[in-house]
């Protein structure tokens, strides 16, 4: 009982703040605060990205949650940081009439080629899950994504944010008890959850990315 009203009050006690910290910043333990970890390497402002692919994720993730909306979420995200985005859908059709298939080394850089987008976005979901415990109920999407200039073996940006939603509570009467089961539920299989929690996941990890529209 006592492990559960902890969690119940982390997302109380948490707020609606993001902290962001350096990518390889321990912070001496779990924090209440979501967080945003990211780096920025020099060789990204050498040579600015003006165009990025969004390659296909890295592992199809559990529960709710596909691969193909990971990616188109980011793509949307990505167009208000760089000048052109190549979102899964037209990669998909440009590869395709290619002959090409982007997994591979060899394809990528025939598609950066062909395309004239010489870099690439990788998400990879990271601690992703969905617990419904009848009167609470968390649905959880972690998300490690890395834009790379492609045929490099470092990237040029990397950040890591892992978005959550709860619902629920302890209940305190007989009706109190149907109100927190039924709002878990909810929680737990509603698709516009789903879709809420990636578009924070990406927006924030996103957010981190230094805006090259302008240059």
């Amino acid at each position: 009982m006592r492990h559960l009203v902890l969690v119940l009050l982390v997302p109380l006690l948490a707020g609606c703040g993001v902290r962001h910290a350096p990518l390889d910043d321990g912070g001496g333990g779990p924090s209440i605060t979501p967080t945003v970890r990211h780096e920025v390497r020099d060789a990204f402002f050498r040579e600015p990205p003006r165009c990025a692919i969004v390659l296909p994720t890295l592992g199809e993730p559990p529960g709710p949650f596909t691969a193909r909306a990971i990616e188109a979420a980011l793509a949307r995200q990505l167009t208000g940081r760089l000048p052109r985005v190549i979102g899964p859908k037209e990669r998909t059709d440009k590869a395709r009439g290619l002959g090409v298939a982007v997994r591979t080394a060899d394809g990528r850089a025939t598609l950066a080629r062909r395309t004239d987008c010489h870099h690439v976005v990788v998400p990879r979901p990271a601690d992703t899950s969905t617990v419904h415990a009848g009167v609470w109920s968390r649905v959880r999407l972690g998300l490690d994504v890395s834009l790379w200039r492609v045929g490099a073996d470092t990237p040029l940006w990397r950040a890591r944010h892992t978005a959550t939603r709860s619902e629920g509570g302890l209940p305190t009467s007989p009706l109190s008890a149907v109100v927190s089961a039924a709002s878990a539920s909810v929680n737990a299989a509603d698709p516009a959850v789903h879709r809420s929690v990636l578009a924070d996941a990406a927006r924030r990890i996103v957010r981190t990315l230094p805006d090259t529209r302008g240059l």
